[in-house]
């Protein structure tokens, strides 16, 4: 079996059979999903996201507006609060 190295961020198998995504950004810190996947594929697709999300910082020139996955998930629980009647 080949194994093909991934080009941003990496997914771990973990003891209890679920996957844990994470990637360094570019402050140099690694940065975990906030929660493991059942499926493989599920830590792939939140990598692909983060990894939509920073390019798109890129190309527009922002990365200095980059949040951590951790600060950006605090913000949205903060939004849905103000939401709630």
């Amino acid at each position: 079996m080949v194994r093909r190295r991934r080009s941003f961020g990496t997914v771990r198998h973990l003891r209890s059979k679920n996957y844990q995504a994470s990637y360094v950004g570019p402050d140099g810190q690694r940065h975990n999903a906030g929660h493991t996947f059942v499926v493989k594929t599920e830590a792939e697709a939140w990598l692909a996201n983060e990894r939509r999300y920073w390019d798109q910082l890129v190309a527009d020139r922002q990365l200095a507006r980059w949040e951590s996955p951790e600060s950006r998930t605090q913000a949205d629980l903060r939004v849905l609060r103000r939401d709630l009647p």
